[in-house]
């Protein structure tokens, strides 16, 4: 096994020791095992599904610096992803990559030229001093002309100019988030997934460990540790009620969504516009290759935490407010390549609002048993940060190394797609190699883990579907398992194409 190999051991993790477990293996669960690791904990992550296979993969990717902050006068959270964002960048330089966004000004609010230019020089300022040697450049206003050079296709009625700044894009993000799980295991971490956190164990009112069942297998076991964190998303209430430990606040869901457009880029930037009615939300349209993914959109959400869709009517109000934004563009229907849909906690039951803050809750605290905690984020660029917090309550007399003192194992750096999709006469052995390095080492159980969350194709769904008997051959699988694995792939597809 290479260094960072995720081992899955539910047997052996079961007659191990550890510091603290993780339930909940999306990103927040990720980053809290990587910062269990910098402490010298040993951490058991523990996922029902795969790794980051919920809302953590339907992001819009953009690792945000906190420039729409300083509209509310939030510096602390400007700073914060500031912070943050400048981690991302030197920490993973090959996954999250300086970004250019564009926004055209045309008066209204906020978005006068005048109140932007002095945003855009706080947030230099802001950047200079939480991040210096950032690669990213100044931000800076551009005349109506620069607009129409950089996006021919912008609304120029009453355009008076541009703001142009910099945030990052984690372009690969499923690729991403399994790295650093690679690097949290490096550092002594053992992850699980498809194994399901049924109910806390407890002992004199304090958590003992986790009651689970693998997935695979109907096997159940017994984990223990002092210390429990619940960072199950969308389900962390439901695990909190199996230890009748209320949090009514920990996560109310939202409807968040982003869709991907077979269309070429309209520009290199990440273009920020909004329809020019009352109320619109500002949309980001991020070129991705010869697509553009859209988003970020927003509504209320009741269902169950369990595969949420995008409803039609929905995805076609979405498309016109971004027709409306950008006249001319002509989006329809069947320009969807894919939706990215996941819950967001909300900041009131039955809104579209976001929170603002992430919730951590010390459930000992309120009644519940001692040691056990949940918390509840709301970004990606600062999920690392909130980690952090969460360990600085649960073991406050630890303190982290530096970052650089935890090697991290280099990326897995997988051949190019098109080698696989290949003539029947192509060399298929790199990919060969790969596709079975993938399944030893990073807990690709199925087919759609590894075609989706760590080769990145879910992108394409498409170019998944093509490859993916040809993926079922070079790993040497029989009719029967390639079969149920296409199915399942097939199934897994059908959430995300309209």
């Amino acid at each position: 096994m290479s260094a960072g190999a995720i081992c899955r051991d539910p047997a052996g993790a079961a007659q191990s020791r550890f510091d603290l477990i993780i339930v909940g293996g999306g990103i927040y669960g990720i980053m809290t095992a990587l910062e269990a690791s910098r402490r010298r904990l040993r951490p058991l992550l523990l996922e029902r599904a795969d790794f980051a296979a919920a809302t953590s993969a339907n992001s819009l990717r953009i690792l945000h610096g906190g420039l729409r902050y300083l509209q509310r006068l939030d510096i602390g959270r400007s700073l914060e992803s500031i912070r943050e964002r400048a981690w991302w960048l030197s920490h993973f330089p090959e996954h999250a990559l300086p970004l250019p966004c564009l926004m055209p000004l045309y008066g209204g609010g906020l978005r006068r030229p005048a109140l932007l230019g002095l945003g855009l020089r706080v947030n230099d300022l802001l950047c200079g001093w939480q991040a210096p040697g950032s690669p990213l450049p100044r931000g800076r206003l551009i005349d109506a002309a620069a607009v129409r050079r950089l996006c021919p296709a912008v609304d120029a009625r009453g355009l008076l100019g541009g703001a142009v700044w910099s945030d990052a894009l984690a372009g690969a993000a499923p690729r991403l988030f399994i790295e650093a799980l690679r690097w949290a295991c490096a550092a002594g971490a053992a992850a699980l997934n498809y194994v399901e956190a049924t109910g806390l164990l407890t002992a004199g009112g304090r958590v003992a460990g986790v009651a689970a069942r693998d997935l695979e297998t109907g096997a159940t076991f017994a984990f223990h540790a002092p210390v429990v964190i619940n960072a199950a998303g969308p389900w962390s209430p439901a695990f909190a009620a199996t230890a009748g430990a209320a949090g009514p606040r920990l996560f109310r869901p939202v409807l968040a969504w982003n869709v991907a457009f077979r269309r070429a880029p309209l520009t290199d930037h990440a273009l920020a516009v909004q329809a020019r009615r009352k109320g619109a939300q500002t949309n980001f349209l991020v070129p991705r290759g010869e697509a553009i993914l859209a988003g970020t959109g927003y509504a209320p959400w009741s269902g169950p935490p369990d595969g949420p869709r995008l409803p039609a009517p929905l995805l076609e109000a979405f498309i016109d407010d971004l027709n409306a934004a950008i006249p001319g563009l002509g989006l329809e229907m069947g320009d969807v390549i894919r939706t990215y849909v996941g819950l967001l906690p909300a900041a009131r039951a039955g809104t579209a609002e976001l929170a603002r803050r992430a919730v951590i809750l010390d459930h000992g605290a309120s009644g519940g048993p001692a040691a056990f905690y949940s918390l509840s984020g709301v970004k990606l660029t600062t999920v690392r940060a909130v980690a952090e917090r969460v360990l600085g309550r649960s073991f406050p007399s630890t303190r982290p190394i530096q970052h650089d003192a935890l090697r991290r194992p280099p990326s897995r750096i997988l051949p190019p797609a098109a080698l696989l999709c290949g003539a029947a006469g192509a060399d298929h052995e790199p990919w060969r190699q790969a596709l079975h390095a993938v399944v030893a080492e990073e807990a690709a159980l199925h087919l759609d883990d590894l075609l989706l969350r760590r080769m990145c194709l879910g992108d394409d769904p498409a170019q998944a579907s093509a490859v993916a008997p040809l993926a079922c051959r070079l790993l040497g699988w029989d009719a029967a398992r390639a079969q149920v694995e296409l199915e399942r792939l097939n199934a897994a597809l059908a959430q995300v194409v309209p």
